[in-house]
């Protein structure tokens, strides 16, 4: 069985809207040139990307001023999995809560 492309988008602390978009882009290794919006992030999605799952970890920890965005983010993904469900490839994503601190 074929393991599935993975990527980790840790938002764990994460403080502002650039942050926001900054872990996004690293974590899909998006160029330098990447738009740091929603559309750019959904052209790069399908355009750019092999990921078949996405993991968003600790966004319950982001600063309050990123719950719409952190929300928007899930919408992209939702629309990314059903985009790709009608052309019968493979991609889904979670939101997992950041691990406790030791």
């Amino acid at each position: 069985m074929e393991e599935k492309k993975t990527v980790r988008v840790d938002l764990t602390g994460c403080k502002n809207y650039m942050e926001l978009f900054e872990r996004i882009r690293l974590a899909f290794g998006f160029d330098d040139d990447f738009g740091r919006n929603w559309d750019a992030l959904w052209d790069s999605l399908h355009i750019d990307s092999d990921a078949e799952y996405v993991e968003v970890i600790g966004a319950e920890t982001v600063d309050q001023d990123l719950y719409r965005p952190v929300d928007r983010l899930k919408q992209v993904l939702e629309k990314m999995k059903n985009y790709v469900d009608q052309k019968t490839d493979c991609f889904d994503y979670c939101f997992l809560l950041a691990s406790p601190k030791s």
